[in-house]
């Protein structure tokens, strides 16, 4: 007489499931930190691609234009002498850029959105300013004279610090940021923790791109003007 076996297998306990949720959040969390890692590297690449482009379109503006920047050409030329908005700027260049989008900063994508065309172009849309004090010739007439190569044509928009001023150059309202202590009553500037947190991206006017940390963008305003047009 065959005695039926009885079954071991029992069923997947609340106990079990707890287990392997707990093993799913550890294994989350510890990867959590790559991924957003690979995340601030590939919208910093991002960000750096953007600066090159719109670098490489200014250094072709500059060629059409007798080596002049558009904020020292007036408007009535096809430049943007006098504009206080960058976004107006950056109009002037709508020959040399792919697209509106290059303008944007992708770690900013979610407060300045992209957009498609450039007539949509607004404030809001863009996530990079330039540098007023810009020329191409360096000049020796004064010490606050001496731009040249080295100085901060476009950079993030994130630069913490500054005071409210006027460009004395172009006439535009600017924000001025200092580099030493002492510098005017102007506080320190330093990049903000809102989007590459403590570094930033900047092109130079020989179309060099950086990336720079608090002591390096201090030591690339000392190199050359300190008057930058950001987006509202």
């Amino acid at each position: 007489m065959r005695i039926p076996l009885r079954s071991t297998r029992e069923g997947f306990t609340r106990r079990d499931l707890i287990l392997v949720l707990v093993c799913l959040l550890g294994v989350s969390c510890a990867i959590a930190p790559i991924f957003q890692k690979a995340s601030q590297k590939s919208r910093r690449t991002a960000c750096i691609n953007n600066l090159k482009e719109m670098a490489t379109g200014m250094q072709m503006y500059l060629h059409d234009s007798e080596d002049r920047f558009p904020w020292v050409i007036a408007t009535k030329d096809g430049g943007s002498e006098g504009l206080p908005d960058v976004a107006r700027h950056f109009l002037t260049l709508t020959g040399y850029i792919s697209s509106p989008k290059v303008v944007s900063c992708p770690g900013l994508i979610r407060h300045r959105p992209p957009v498609q065309a450039w007539a949509m172009l607004k404030e809001k849309n863009v996530g990079y300013g330039i540098g007023l004090d810009t020329r191409v010739v360096m000049q020796m007439e004064t010490a606050r004279d001496f731009v040249g190569g080295q100085a901060l044509l476009l950079t993030d928009m994130d630069i913490e610090g500054g005071e409210d001023t006027i460009c004395a150059r172009t006439q535009t309202p600017a924000r001025t940021y200092g580099w030493f202590e002492g510098f005017s009553s102007c506080p320190l500037a330093g990049w903000s923790k809102t989007n590459h947190v403590r570094v930033g991206n900047a092109s130079l006017v020989d179309g060099t791109t950086v990336t720079l940390d608090d002591q390096g963008l201090r030591r690339q305003l000392s190199l050359g003007g300190s008057h930058f047009l950001m987006p509202k």
